[in-house]
């Protein structure tokens, strides 16, 4: 695989403990049961299977979920940013930037939310929102990504594109 995308956070924030970033080490044996431990785990695994691969780390773009999601969020974004960066090919696709996209039309309505997951319809719905974000993510971070292809979507004429 060329580009991981990790989108964890949403049900780690009620349960896990949200640890601090002396938690990562290289060593991830003895990496703690924290989520700064747990995360920078699978990135350090991933990086063992495949050293070039492209890894986008998504933050939670709703803020109201319950929990310590702001907490969650800056793990997420220091470990993708500060531990790890570009030049290791790990990015922070900080989904906050888009938090009214999540509150707003078919994705914030009340019939196709439930809890803190969504209905097959509200799944669709991101899905698309989804696309656009990665594909716009990829082409403004080319640099990085030259070398694998675009993710396509929808550009709004109801046929995929892949943008170049």
């Amino acid at each position: 695989c060329q580009c991981y995308i990790i989108g964890l956070g949403v049900n780690d924030c009620r349960t896990m403990t949200l640890g601090s970033g002396t938690d990562i080490t290289a060593d991830v044996s003895i990496n703690p049961t924290t989520f700064y431990g747990a995360y920078s785990k699978i990135i350090y695994l991933v990086k063992q299977i495949n050293a070039n691969a492209k890894i986008i780390c998504l933050t939670n773009p709703r803020t109201d979920t319950g929990g310590n999601i702001d907490g969650f969020n800056n793990a997420i974004r220091y470990i993708s940013e500060t531990h790890f960066n570009k030049t290791d090919n790990v990015f922070c696709l900080d989904l906050t930037q888009y938090t009214s996209d999540y509150m707003t039309g078919i994705i914030a309505n009340d019939n196709k939310y439930i809890g803190s997951h969504y209905s097959p319809i509200g799944y669709v719905a991101i899905f698309q929102k989804m696309k656009k974000i990665l594909s716009d993510f990829i082409v403004e971070n080319h640099q990085y990504f030259w070398n694998i292809y675009n993710v396509p979507y929808d550009g709004g004429n109801g046929t995929e594109e892949t943008r170049n």
